[in-house]
């Protein structure tokens, strides 16, 4: 049996750190057995400022609606930005909707700072929710990001690949 879980990089910055994380996420998560992962960044279904409702066809918003149908769950990067989660990601989110019903979801936030990114996070979760998207206690948060990965973008703190080992792990076990 093989679990699809698409890890969604939220982010509509150029560089942006948040993409080590996701990297480093996407890399543990396709480690597991029976976990088929795709990474999943959200400014390659952008084509413009606007949102794309769930009822309009669009063919960058059917690639994603076509992998949110065959994921059983979702693991969400999120950086925070002005103490909310970035534009991008409520754009591209709003793409789809029943696609999303009844799915699990994890949350990896991100910060430079030392809180985590938990206000993105929690900006985040009603929104989730409004789409019966059941987010649960395990989340990957990442602070100081930028001194978290050394140049090959490797975590330099030998506990936080466990971290996240850990809230994955839960995620695909409520899963089976």
């Amino acid at each position: 049996m093989n679990i699809s879980i698409p890890v969604v990089l939220g982010k509509g910055r150029l560089e942006c750190q948040s993409e080590k994380v996701a990297h480093c996420v996407h890399s543990q998560l396709s480690g597991f057995e029976d976990v088929k992962s795709v990474l999943v960044d959200v400014r390659d279904y952008l084509v413009s400022p606007l949102t794309i409702p769930a009822w309009v066809e669009d063919k960058n918003a059917a690639v994603w609606r076509k992998i949110a149908r065959n994921a059983a769950g979702f693991i969400f990067v999120v950086s925070e930005y002005n103490r909310s989660f970035q534009g991008a990601l409520k754009l591209f989110f709003n793409s789809a909707f029943k696609e999303y019903n009844g799915k699990l979801a994890i949350l990896a936030s991100v910060s430079s700072g030392q809180y985590c990114g938990v206000r993105g996070i929690q900006q985040l979760t009603p929104v989730l929710l409004a789409a019966s998207i059941e987010t649960f206690g395990d989340t990957a948060t990442t602070s100081h990001v930028e001194s978290l990965f050394n140049e090959e973008e490797t975590p330099t703190d030998e506990k936080y690949p466990r971290f996240v080992n850990d809230a994955l792990t839960a995620l695909i076990t409520k899963l089976k």
